[in-house]
């Protein structure tokens, strides 16, 4: 069983599927004016945690194979490191982890040069 969290709906989904396995797609949809006090503690905490628990619920198990694309990779890290018992296999696409360099630069962190801060 997989549960993808992205925004859409993918050819490797299908194949996932056609596979035996059954795939939960959790679209976060398009944000409007009732979404604008949402942080990440509700959409891990409230939604994700939700999603995952109707899901163990629905098929009697205790833990499931969590794919995140993009920005659903980043939900999905935070998911897996606060409930790792709900969670039995990550897998991140596409997903950015490194958010403490405003550089554009490919070159490794410790090859960069510190930025001034003021």
């Amino acid at each position: 069983m997989h549960v993808c969290t992205k925004t859409t709906r993918g050819d490797g989904d299908s194949f996932v599927a056609e596979g035996g396995c059954e795939v939960y797609v959790l679209d976060w949809g398009h944000p409007t004016p009732a979404d604008q006090f949402d942080n990440f503690d509700d959409l891990v905490n409230l939604y994700l945690d939700g999603f995952v628990d109707a899901i163990c619920d629905r098929h009697g198990i205790s833990a499931i194979n969590l794919v995140g694309v993009c920005q659903g990779g980043v939900l999905s890290l935070c998911y897996t490191a606060l409930h790792p018992e709900r969670v039995r296999n990550l897998v991140t696409c596409v997903t950015p982890v490194d958010f403490t360099s405003n550089s554009l630069s490919i070159d490794p962190p410790h090859a960069r040069s510190p930025t001034p801060t003021m």
